[in-house]
């Protein structure tokens, strides 16, 4: 009997053994245990790289059967278009009941569509997390003290970014005072830590300047690539989170980060909006787009295959030939007049014909022209320089500048895209001055990263109205700017996670 025993025993054990060598097999290197996979310097960047993949959204079976090729720019197109949908610039959506539910806002927090993108920033921030936690316990063998310091930079950066993102659309991002933030995790997620309280939105915000702050002091110093941050991009990012929590005294701070990196040698406008979005263009270092997303070339060669994968602003449009399923230009009166004027409008809106199928078929529909690509190599534009002038423009509002001085950042836009040039004598009120801000978000940036959203949430005019008012009537009280936390995730948390009022 014992003999029998004694077998199993070994048995199990064997099994278990091979279980975890298969394992270490099949996941990527940066998917293994932090603990086992982070030794020295080397494993130290490939757990980074890691961290930088989720940046990449994969849907998984069932929902979707193979990897999507757009659906995997996740910030190119859930947190673009999310935005986009409240801020009313879309209309149609290949997420049928959920975009119409974003436009009206009337999200439930049992939407299946939710948790995706909700745990698609805890996934980045958990690899940071990993990264950081396990980085710093190296010994000084394994890794130099600059090297060091530069991988935690480079992953505290995207720890902000993740809880920045998580704040934005989960959390009270408006209301420095509000108990409404997300969950903080600033330690690798364990069976210890996972029931986990919301933060308070002060909380947040101070963490998400420190850990850009550490980047500013201690990441790479030049830029190199942009799916890599270095020390201007962190700064690009913390100004952004300035103007967002908005307290008196970052208005400055963020004037003079945004005024950093404009003036820096990191980046440099292109010469004309439309040579923003020419495919030769994409993804160039040292160049007007700040920081995006790799798309590998499995990835790739699944759009070009599959064009019904495509992005949804462009070839998948087309190949399903399902007018409820594209997405569009709102026919908000407001926003059709407004784009509609502007020498932009060809270079975001416009029709395209794409060739599919056996046998060929050609169709032709609208497609957002930022991202279309008949290669499949569909751009996330995260952040670019463009960005840092209209954050110049709401910090020099904010304190107090004259209204040429406000508007000289819009002009330079304007200059640039060929449009007409806007007169202080027409916006001596501040109220005129966020009017313009906004509207210029909407026209330079619109559905790019939700940024025009969160522009008109925070910006109001003249009767104290927010301006996403007048962009979608459909607003009407604060607790529509941010949408639920996942119902599943709730309950999950047994309580520990409260859910916003009114969802």
């Amino acid at each position: 009997m014992n003999k029998i025993i004694y077998i199993i025993l070994a048995a199990a054990l064997m099994m278990q053994s091979s279980c975890k060598k298969i394992l270490e097999k099949e996941l990527p290197e940066h998917e293994l245990a932090a603990e086992v996979a982070i030794v020295d310097e080397k494993s130290a960047t490939v757990a980074l790289n890691g961290a930088y993949s989720y940046l990449q959204y994969n849907f998984t079976p069932p929902l979707y059967t193979a990897i999507s090729p757009t659906f995997t720019t996740g910030f190119s197109y859930d947190y673009a278009v999310n935005g986009a949908q409240m801020a009313g610039l879309l209309k149609g959506g290949q997420r049928f009941t959920f975009d119409v539910s974003l436009s009206t806002f009337s999200v439930v927090s049992s939407d299946n569509i939710i948790p995706g993108f909700y745990r698609l920033v805890y996934r980045i921030v958990n690899a940071a997390n990993n990264v950081i936690f396990y980085t710093e316990k190296l010994p000084a063998d394994k890794i130099g003290s600059e090297k060091r310091a530069e991988i935690i930079a480079e992953a505290k950066f995207l720890r902000a970014f993740g809880h920045l993102w998580a704040l934005k659309y989960h959390g009270y991002f408006w209301d420095n005072e509000s108990p409404y933030g997300p969950v903080l995790r600033l330690a690798p997620t364990s069976i210890n830590n996972l029931l986990t309280s919301r933060a308070t939105v002060k909380a947040t915000y101070e963490s998400i300047l420190a850990d850009y702050q550490y980047c500013i002091e201690n990441g790479p110093k030049t830029h190199t690539s942009v799916y890599r941050t270095c020390r201007s991009t962190a700064k690009a990012f913390k100004a952004e989170a300035l103007i967002m929590r908005g307290l008196a005294t970052d208005f400055s701070e963020a004037l003079k980060l945004a005024n950093e990196v404009i003036s820096g040698t990191e980046f440099k406008m292109e010469t004309s909006f439309a040579d923003v979005f020419l495919p030769a263009n994409d993804y160039l270092p040292n160049r007007e787009l700040l920081f995006s997303r790799f798309i590998n070339a499995q990835t790739i060669a699944s759009t070009v295959a599959n064009p019904l994968a495509q992005s949804p602003y462009g070839v998948f449009s087309y190949a399903v030939g399902n007018i409820a399923s594209v997405y569009s230009e709102s026919e908000n009166t407001y926003y059709s007049t407004l784009i509609r004027a502007d020498a932009r409008y060809p270079y975001t809106w416009a029709e395209d014909s794409f060739t599919s199928g056996n046998p060929p078929v050609t169709k032709t529909g609208v497609s957002f022209r930022k991202v279309f690509r008949f290669n499949g190599n569909c751009p996330s534009y995260i952040m670019r320089l463009a960005q840092l002038y209209l954050i110049k423009a709401e910090a020099l509002a904010k304190t107090g500048a004259s209204a040429t001085d406000v508007l000289a950042p819009l002009n330079f836009l304007r200059t640039r895209s060929g449009n007409t040039l806007l007169n202080a004598s027409d916006y001596v009120s501040k109220a005129r001055q966020f009017e313009a801000i906004v509207n210029e978000y909407v026209l330079e940036l619109g559905v790019e990263n939700a940024s025009e959203w969160f522009a008109m949430a925070r910006l109001k005019d003249e009767a104290g109205n927010r301006f996403v008012a007048r962009f979608n009537p459909s607003f009407l009280s604060d607790w529509q700017l941010c949408l639920p936390i996942p119902q599943d995730e709730v309950a999950a948390n047994k309580g520990v996670v409260i859910q916003n009022p009114n969802y």
